[in-house]
């Protein structure tokens, strides 16, 4: 809710600083929205067999290949970000005084 209401404040939203709290507060939402939904998935097996238990809790560790596909992805993400805002011209570099 909070990242709402300075996002579309417009006198909330010239405030750098609120504007970025605001925004990881949104990449955080999404990120524990996404490991709730995962990880839920992962460590309650729901068997239908007969006589064995209705559930029953696993260990999930993340594989070499599933750490590495994650940290490309943050890095691509990373690349696009960097050159976004040197050349889509997204911030004033230039020195003021």
């Amino acid at each position: 809710m909070a990242p709402i209401i300075v996002l579309l404040t417009s006198k909330l939203r010239r405030n750098p600083n609120l504007r970025m709290i605001a925004l990881a507060l949104v990449v955080g939402g999404v990120v524990a929205y996404r490991w709730d939904t995962n990880l839920s998935g992962l460590l309650v097996l729901v068997s239908y067999q007969p006589g064995a238990p209705a559930m029953a809790y696993t260990m999930y560790r993340p594989s070499l290949v599933e750490w590495l596909a994650g940290l490309g992805v943050v890095a691509y993400g990373l690349t696009l970000f960097s050159l976004g805002a040197r050349y889509l011209k997204v911030v004033d570099h230039r020195l003021t005084t």
